[in-house]
């Protein structure tokens, strides 16, 4: 399988990039808690039913822990931790809770490691294939489960 993607002429933005083209990623489907739950139970010997209810689970304890301000770090996956999007303000003095912190966001950093070049090989990315969409060959994409 590959990761579809569609080019886009840039109208917006930098001047120097309008009129250029640029690459974006088609998402094709959502994939569910029970979708994964019966990916998993083909190649184990836990139920349909078993695997969903820890990964409903799973979703309740890193939200739970999330909540305790904690940082959570699922191994080949990557760290959930929450954030904070405040205004600025003029001396610390100033800053009220209520006022001023505008939104609490989730962030995700994926699990990783370092090329020798230094750059970072995000693992959930490695081994991805990218394909060109080619809207006259068909109007949706062939994708397995």
């Amino acid at each position: 399988m590959a990761i579809f993607i569609k080019l886009y002429r840039n109208a917006f933005g930098r001047v120097q990039h309008r009129g250029k083209w640029f690459a974006k990623s088609m998402k094709l489907q959502d994939t569910d808690l029970w979708v994964l739950a019966e990916r998993i139970e083909r190649n184990t010997t836990f139920k349909r039913g078993e695997v969903h209810g820890l990964l409903i689970e799973l979703v309740e304890q890193v939200h739970a822990s999330l909540l305790n301000g904690e940082t959570v770090v699922i191994d080949g996956l990557g760290r959930f931790h929450l954030s904070v999007k405040s205004r600025h303000v003029d001396t610390p003095t100033d800053f009220r809770v209520g006022r001023d912190v505008e939104d609490v966001v989730c962030r995700f950093v994926p699990a990783g490691r370092r090329r020798s070049d230094g750059t970072i090989c995000q693992r959930l990315a490695e081994g991805a294939r990218v394909e060109l969409w080619d809207d006259e060959r068909s109007t949706q994409p062939h994708t397995t489960g």
